[in-house]
C-alpha cells in the first residue's frame, strides 16, 4: 500500500510543508508568495500524486478566468441593484459552473488512492476525498474570491498574489477559509515580519494540535474498549444499525462518542494547520473556540467551523430574501451545508434537522424573554446541556450513512418513554 495513504484523509500532511522551514530564513523578503507559492506546488503530487495536483492546478487557473469574465465589476461605480444586466447574468452563470463542478466530484468515482484507505468506510470515501484533498478548500476559497470581485471587497489580484492564496498548503486541505483581500497580503508579507520566535510559537501550537488527536484516540479508544469491549468503529457501527443490542446506559455513552471524536479530531487538525503555518509566520483565524461552551445552537456557530459559518453568512445568507423570509432563509442555508457534503440522504436528513432546531430555537428566543439574576445560570446551563446533545445528535446524523439516525432516534425515544 502506498505509504502515503494513511496520512491522506487527515490534515497531518500540513507537519510535511516544515521539510521546507530551513530555507526560509534564506528568502528575500520580496520573494516571500513567490517562494510559498513554488513549495506548495511541489508538495501537493507527493501528497496528492502528479494527476490529482494537475487537476487542482487547472482548477485553480480556469477559476481565476472564470472570476474575471463573470464576477469581475464593470469599470465605473458600484452599480445599483435594479434589473438584471448582462453582469449579474454572467455572474449567476459562473456561480452554477463552479457548483456544478463541485457536486459532479461529489457525485463522481472515488480516485483510487482514496479507495484502499484502512478504516474508511466505503459511503464515507467520496466525502474523505472532496474535504482532504484539497477540492473542498479550493471550492470555497474560489466562491470567496468570486463573490468579493463582485462586491469590490477586492481588487484584481496578480497571478502570483492569487496561486499563493489559493494553493498555500499548510490550509490547503483543512482551512481555516481565508479571504483573498487579508491573506494574499499576508503571504506576500509574511517573510518580513517573520522572525525566529515564529518557529518556536509554531512548533508549539502544531504540537499540542497532535497531542490533542492522539489524546482523542486513547479517550474514544478507551472508552470503547472499557465500556464495550470492542474498538470504537464496531461501537459505532451497533449504535447506527442494532441499538437495541445496547443496554441503556451503553447506548447514551455510545451516542456521545462521534461527537467527542469529532471535537478532538477538528480542533487537532486546526491546530496543527495554524502552527504550521504561524512558523512561516503567517497568522491564520482561529476555526474553532471551546464549542462545548456553547449555550444556545446559534452559539455554537461562532465557536465551531467559525470560518465555514462567516462563509456561510457572507456569501449565501446575505444573498437570501433574509429580510422578509429570515426564517427561510436560515433553513435553506443549512440545506445548502447538508448537500454540499455529499449526495446522500443522511446529509440531507442533516440539513433539515440542523436548520429546523435553528428557526426553533430562533422563534422561542424571539417570543421567550431571556431569564435574569440567578435562573439565568440555570437557562446557561441547561442550554449547554442541550446545545451538546443536539451536537452529538447532528455527528450521529453524520455516520449513518444506512439509517440517517432513525434506529438510535427509535432507540432514545423507547428509553425515555419506557425507562430500561
Amino acid at each position: 500500500m502506498d505509504a502515503l495513504a494513511p496520512l491522506r484523509p487527515t490534515a497531518l500532511p500540513a507537519l510535511l510543508f516544515l521539510l521546507w522551514l530551513p530555507l526560509w530564513p534564506l528568502v528575500q523578503r520580496r520573494h516571500s508568495a513567490l517562494f510559498l507559492t513554488s513549495v506548495s506546488a511541489l508538495t501537493l503530487p507527493a501528497i496528492a500524486g502528479f494527476p490529482m495536483a494537475a487537476v487542482l492546478i487547472a482548477a485553480i487557473v480556469a477559476g481565476r478566468w472564470l472570476t474575471e469574465c463573470c464576477a469581475a465589476p464593470p469599470p465605473g461605480p458600484k452599480p445599483r441593484k435594479t434589473a438584471p444586466t448582462a453582469w449579474s447574468v454572467r455572474f449567476a452563470f459562473g456561480l452554477v459552473v463552479i457548483h456544478a463542478a463541485f457536486l459532479a466530484i461529489l457525485a463522481g468515482p472515488v480516485p483510487y488512492t482514496y479507495m484502499n484507505i484502512e478504516k474508511v468506510r466505503p459511503a464515507d470515501r467520496i466525502g474523505v476525498f472532496v474535504f482532504f484533498s484539497g477540492v473542498g478548500l479550493t471550492f470555497f476559497r474560489l466562491i470567496s474570491y468570486y463573490f468579493d470581485r463582485r462586491r469590490h471587497f477586492v481588487d484584481r489580484l496578480s497571478w502570483g498574489d492569487y496561486l499563493a492564496y489559493m494553493l498555500y498548503f499548510p490550509q490547503f486541505r483543512h482551512g481555516p477559509i481565508e479571504r483573498a483581500d487579508a491573506f494574499a497580503p499576508r503571504i506576500r508579507e509574511a517573510r518580513a515580519r517573520w522572525s525566529p520566535s515564529d518557529i518556536t510559537a509554531g512548533l508549539g501550537r502544531a504540537a499540542f494540535g497532535v497531542g490533542t488527536l492522539v489524546i482523542g484516540g486513547q479517550v474514544v479508544g478507551g472508552m470503547a474498549r472499557y465500556v464495550f469491549g470492542m474498538d470504537p468503529q464496531n461501537v459505532f457501527a451497533t449504535l447506527l444499525n442494532r441499538p437495541d443490542a445496547l443496554a441503556w446506559r451503553e447506548f447514551l455513552i455510545a451516542l456521545h462518542m462521534p461527537i467527542v471524536l469529532l471535537i478532538f479530531m477538528e480542533s487537532g487538525f486546526a491546530s496543527i494547520a495554524l502552527g504550521v503555518s504561524r512558523c512561516y509566520g503567517i497568522v491564520g483565524h482561529e476555526n474553532y473556540d471551546w464549542m462545548i461552551l456553547s449555550r444556545t445552537p446559534r452559539e455554537l456557530w461562532k465557536r465551531w467551523n467559525i470560518t465555514t459559518f462567516t462563509w456561510l453568512r457572507d456569501y449565501l445568507y446575505r444573498e437570501c430574501p433574509r429580510r422578509r423570509f429570515p426564517r427561510l432563509s436560515m433553513f435553506m442555508v443549512f440545506l445548502y451545508v447538508g448537500v454540499i457534503h455529499g449526495l446522500q440522504w443522511r446529509f440531507l436528513t442533516w440539513g433539515v434537522f440542523a436548520g429546523g432546531v435553528m428557526v426553533a430555537w430562533a422563534w422561542v428566543s424571539e417570543r421567550v424573554p431571556a431569564p435574569r439574576g440567578e435562573s439565568a445560570g440555570v437557562a446557561a446551563m441547561a442550554g449547554r446541556v442541550f446545545t451538546f446533545h443536539w451536537c452529538a445528535w447532528l455527528a450521529v446524523i453524520l455516520l449513518d450513512d444506512r439509517h440517517c439516525g432513525w434506529l438510535a432516534a427509535k432507540r432514545f425515544a423507547a428509553i425515555f418513554v419506557g425507562w430500561q
